[in-house]
């Protein structure tokens, strides 16, 4: 899309520059952004959490094996319990951040199905075809790397409302597994 095309319209349904398609680009644009620089910031920080995560995991590590030295007292029982409950801890953070790339995952696809939507949306020749919906379709989809995602589309693009699909797709469980360290 070009720079003149975006240029502001007013709203107004009798001002004679003013397209629905347009104003439907702009906000998809607009979203697509938003999801975008959501990720960014969330990403930086993950990154941050997961090295520190990673080097006290080596720390915690450390401080097993000179505890496994030790001779057996009752400090060595209580340092081992507590070691344990930390690893637990660490571990537990690691998971969630597996769920946090879930998540990336998903709002990556929907900024850049937005953006794909967009595109064809900014077409008028594109807007009434049928094959071209089809082939966003099949770009949406196939972009899917979660099963879960796969059915909800399905769900759908067969008519079912949002809470419908949501609810099928959770009576269905979460059959996507989160691979542990």
């Amino acid at each position: 899309m070009t720079k003149s095309s975006l240029t502001p319209s007013a709203t107004s349904a009798t001002d004679p520059d003013w397209s629905h398609s347009r104003e439907t680009v702009r906000i998809l644009n607009l979203l697509a952004a938003h999801i975008e620089v959501s990720m960014q910031d969330g990403d930086d920080s993950v990154a941050a959490l997961t090295d520190s995560f990673t080097s006290m995991m080596g720390h915690m590590k450390a401080i097993e094996e000179c505890i496994g030295e030790m001779p057996a007292t009752q400090h060595k029982t209580i340092l081992q319990q507590h070691t344990l409950e930390v690893s637990s801890k660490v571990q537990n953070a690691i998971i969630a951040f597996q769920f946090y790339d879930k998540l990336t995952q998903r709002l990556s696809h929907a900024s850049h199905s937005l953006t794909s939507l967009s595109g064809l949306v900014s077409h008028p020749d594109n807007l009434f075809s049928p094959f071209e919906w089809q082939e966003l379709h099949k770009k949406i989809k196939s972009s899917y790397t979660i099963d879960a995602d796969r059915k909800m589309f399905d769900l759908m693009l067969s008519d079912l409302d949002v809470e419908e699909a949501l609810e099928s797709t959770r009576e269905a469980g979460n059959d996507d597994n989160i691979e542990l360290f």
